[in-house]
């Protein structure tokens, strides 16, 4: 099992976005703590990065 870590500038982009897409992208990022290579995950060209998509946003994570 892995660490969330969450920076507060995305905490504060998180509480602006409208229920329920704001529920079901903190489940997607709770999930990664058991599986940071989620199916549909793509690793950033030349950074060792990776963005899943949950709904209509992307999520860059390391």
């Amino acid at each position: 099992m892995f660490t969330i870590a969450v920076k507060k500038s995305a905490l504060k982009e998180l509480a602006q976005i409208t229920p329920p897409y704001n529920k079901t992208i903190i489940k997607a990022i709770d999930a990664l703590a058991d599986n940071p290579r989620p199916q549909g995950v793509k690793k950033l060209k030349g950074e060792e990065a990776y963005r899943i998509r949950v709904a209509d946003f992307n999520h860059l994570y390391n």
